[in-house]
């Protein structure tokens, strides 16, 4: 949540009481998660350039689940505030959510930039770029393999011989 937002921000749900005690009580969690979506957007219809808006509903899309929701909101965060370190990290997550991991580990390294020594983005970054290596290596094109080759060695009597795959 960036410092100048005042309406409560991700965090207002849990003031709400969509806290811990909802976790037992996933419906209700769920209702009030959606409550708190439909008031980020329409503050975003009265005002479509607040960045820390646009992650706040990425945050509650994600937790939701909502991967490539969230992926567009945060993305539009970032586009409004480039250096907004929570946005960029939370890009990162919903990038590699989505299955985009190259692009995660560079909304990461963004994360980085903007705010230096930052564990979680470190700590993402390292999961976007596994993500990004496992998803290159099994989009290689698959290795070709050949017969055995016929192996030959000369024998005592200077014939020589077939050891593999003779006929």
């Amino acid at each position: 949540m960036g410092p100048a937002w005042s309406s409560g921000g991700a965090g207002a749900w849990t003031r709400r009481g969509g806290g811990s005690s909802t976790r037992r009580e996933p419906e209700r969690r769920a209702r009030l998660f959606e409550a708190a979506r439909r008031e980020y957007l329409h503050l975003l219809e009265a005002r479509p350039d607040t960045a820390e808006a646009w992650h706040d509903l990425g945050f509650l899309d994600l937790a939701a689940e909502r991967h490539a929701r969230a992926e567009e909101e945060y993305r539009r965060a970032v586009e409004l505030a480039p250096d907004y370190a929570e946005a960029l990290h939370g890009w990162c997550i919903a990038l590699v959510r989505i299955g985009r991991c190259a692009e995660g580990a560079r909304a990461c390294r963004r994360c980085l930039d903007a705010s230096p020594g930052a564990e979680r983005c470190a700590v993402s970054l390292r999961g976007a770029e596994t993500c990004a290596a496992s998803a290159q290596k099994s989009a290689a094109p698959p290795v070709e393999r050949t017969a055995p080759r016929e192996v030959t060695a000369p024998r005592r009597d200077g014939d020589p011989g077939r050891l593999a795959g003779g006929a």
